[in-house]
């Protein structure tokens, strides 16, 4: 059975930006759902499939753990058309954000703040490795005009 194409949202303000990611999905059959802070501790999968009596036990009472970065969690997207979504978001002049995730039996069962924290260490590794990759780039050119010049 395929699961239903949806789009979590978390933390996305602008109204522009929701109105042409909207008819972007409406287009193409996509769920767009935003997610609400008292809905951070229901497990992923349940957020997006579940009914309202599979998230009551998880849903806040009280205020929780949060964050405010904009997020994305992408699920029933199968083989390379997350790609492909991508890659029309992009031409659409819509993007994405990012932090974003695809679904996964494995973080199905995590929470949205779980996702997110993981997300972040995820974002900051690539960052200091595309940092690195800049520096030696650097070092590498500084060496060549060296050698050039002699």
């Amino acid at each position: 059975m395929e699961l239903q194409k949806v789009i979590l949202l978390y933390n996305i303000d602008s109204p522009a930006y929701i109105k042409a990611l909207t008819t972007f999905c409406l287009k193409r059959g996509i769920r767009l759902q935003s997610v609400k802070p008292e809905e951070y501790d229901v497990p992923l999968g349940f957020v997006a499939y579940g009914t309202e009596e599979n998230k009551e036990e998880f849903i806040r009472k009280e205020p929780g753990k949060e964050f405010s970065e904009p997020m994305m969690v992408f699920s029933g997207f199968p083989g390379q058309s997350l790609m492909e979504l991508f890659k029309d978001l992009r031409i659409e002049g819509i993007g994405t954000t990012d932090l974003k995730a695809m679904m996964t039996e494995n973080n199905a069962v995590w929470t949205s703040v779980a996702l997110c924290e993981e997300l972040k260490r995820e974002h900051a590794a690539i960052l200091a490795m595309q940092e690195k990759k800049r520096e030696e780039m650097k070092k590498k050119t500084k060496l060549s005009k060296i050698s050039e010049e002699k």
